[in-house]
């Protein structure tokens, strides 16, 4: 049993060993999974980058599809509905001078009818004028009100 302090400093340098080569792989492991982490997530990256670009292109696509339906029908029905005035419209110089705002507004007021705008006879906020054929009857009540006794209602003076 002399030897005995000889056999602990052993036994402890052998643990140490241990936990060296133990320590040293787990950082071999950990540096493994890190760098397949990495590899993952940069094809991750670039799928999702080019799911994007794809995404991104069909969507222009459609856009300047709607865009051209759009313009298409626009030019078909706004076509008939200008077809006469262009030739009445055109100034000295051959320019076109539409009046938008003409197009969307009518120059004939609509009165009150007791029979569909009940509440708004005889109102001062009674408005009564179409635009693109939609009939704005006050601005608090753009389609009138429900019933005979609208809340806003005021004499006209």
């Amino acid at each position: 049993m002399d030897n005995w302090e000889e056999n602990i400093i052993n036994w402890l340098t052998d643990i140490q060993k241990n936990i060296d080569n133990f320590s040293q792989h787990i950082d071999e492991d950990i540096d493994q999974a890190i760098n397949i982490v990495s590899q993952e997530m940069e094809q991750w990256v670039e799928e999702c980058e080019e799911y994007i670009d794809d995404i991104s292109i069909e969507f222009n696509d459609w856009m300047m599809e709607t865009e051209t339906f759009i313009t298409e029908l626009m030019d078909f029905f706004l076509e008939n509905e200008f077809e006469n005035e262009i030739d009445n419209q055109n100034d000295s110089s051959g320019n076109n001078t539409r009046d938008w705002e003409q197009w969307f507004t009518d120059d004939d007021k609509r009165k009150a009818n007791p029979l569909k705008h009940p509440a708004c006879v005889g109102c001062s906020n009674y408005h009564g004028h179409s635009y693109g054929g939609n009939l704005l009857v006050c601005a608090m009540h753009p389609y009138g009100w429900k019933n005979e006794n609208c809340p806003d209602w005021e004499t006209e003076v």
